[in-house]
């Protein structure tokens, strides 16, 4: 009978620990989000003239593989309240036509994200207002040294999700499709 190996515990840690650092280095991780650099916002065509509302606080879980250098998932997340267009006023009034307080948040979850030409092409579900509806626009990922940069535009027709065309002092309208322009700078592991 032979006799027990002695290294058969140091043995075996090792493989496991060997698998564990496998396994830890596949697993997507979550990137740092450059929020000064950053920057989502809408443009908005009125009656006679056009105005930014700019979010100025949100949340984006992006999830990087590095063995595969791609986003695997995404989740961005802003209350209305930290949507400013310039004018106090028209914040106030934005937040009264949202119904802000039974309705405060916007979420974006990406769902898919696939090759289109020298692009991308995000698709997702963008639910706010109590309406879910699929979400789809192109979308650039630039990756420099240790940072990665992504850039996407899209239009987004606000009655689909329930709300009215914006109209004051009778002439006063706010075209309801809006300019989504989004700018993310996020620091790669």
């Amino acid at each position: 009978m032979d006799a027990p190996n002695k290294n058969f515990p140091f043995a075996a840690l090792s493989v496991w620990a060997v698998g564990m650092v496998a396994a830890v280095a596949s697993e997507p991780v979550r990137l740092n989000i450059d929020e000064n650099a950053s920057r989502i916002y809408a443009d908005v065509k009125a009656t006679g003239h056009r105005f930014e509302a700019v979010v100025t606080e949100f949340t984006l879980d992006l999830r990087w593989d590095a063995d595969d250098e791609r986003v695997t998932s995404a989740r961005l997340e802003f209350d209305f309240d930290a949507v400013k267009t310039g004018r106090d006023r028209r914040d106030r009034e934005m937040l009264e036509w949202l119904d802000h307080d039974n309705h405060p948040a916007a979420v974006f979850v990406l769902e898919e994200l696939e090759p289109d030409g020298d692009r991308l092409v995000a698709r997702g579900t963008l639910a706010f207002h109590d309406v879910e509806k699929e979400a789809e626009f192109p979308v650039t990922l630039r990756q420099e040294d240790r940072s990665l940069r992504i850039t996407a535009q899209t239009e987004l027709d606000h009655r689909d999700w329930n709300l009215e065309v914006i109209r004051t002092m009778l002439f006063m309208t706010v075209d309801p499709v809006l300019v989504i322009r989004i700018d993310i700078h996020a620091e790669l592991p």
